[in-house]
């Protein structure tokens, strides 16, 4: 068995599913599994589903990005790391993600053991602006992330403007 062809196959299965008829993902899980969903956590398959059926959201759409899978334990178990967008009804601009599974082996087929998700809301690579008696010296970010960074703190304002352009190092 293939861990890189299982990993793909899973993810294919669990976006599909997830949004196509998402309370069918139950069967996913068993008793013990947990989901930290937002740093939210939920153990079992019933707080599980609960979590997944109260989503603020009736569509939902996978893109998928990357999947990367390594052996975990001498179960035979697997690590499958995901990243990619969700759009969430009519929304235009799509959401970025990343997931990260923890599949243990069961009578042939494989369970999800840990499930834990995280939205990526983009902002601000930092850089040592020590380096340049305090001047800022970089900046890398997407233009939809509207949180506020710790860059924006240290600086007590949005980082562009007089130093917009200035360059360090």
């Amino acid at each position: 068995m293939d861990p890189d062809a299982v990993a793909k196959a899973f993810v294919e299965h669990y976006y599909r599913t997830f949004d196509s008829n998402r309370p069918a993902l139950v069967s996913l899980y068993q008793d013990g599994s947990m989901l930290t969903f937002e740093g939210q956590k939920f153990l079992g398959p019933a707080a599980i589903a609960g979590k997944l059926g109260s989503l603020p959201f009736a569509q939902c759409q996978h893109d998928i990005a990357t999947v990367d899978c390594q052996p975990s334990g001498p179960q035979g178990g697997m690590l499958v790391f995901v990243s990619g967008s969700l759009r969430t009804g009519p929304e235009e601009h799509p959401l970025k993600f990343s997931q990260m599974f923890q599949l243990l082996p069961a009578g042939g087929s494989f369970y999800v053991q840990n499930d834990m998700f995280r939205l990526n809301y983009g902002g601000v690579s930092l850089t040592n602006t020590d380096l340049n008696d305090g001047a800022y010296d970089g900046y890398t970010g997407d233009i939809w992330s509207f949180d506020l960074s710790i860059l924006e703190f240290y600086m007590g304002r949005f980082p562009f403007g007089e130093n917009l352009g200035k360059q360090g190092d």
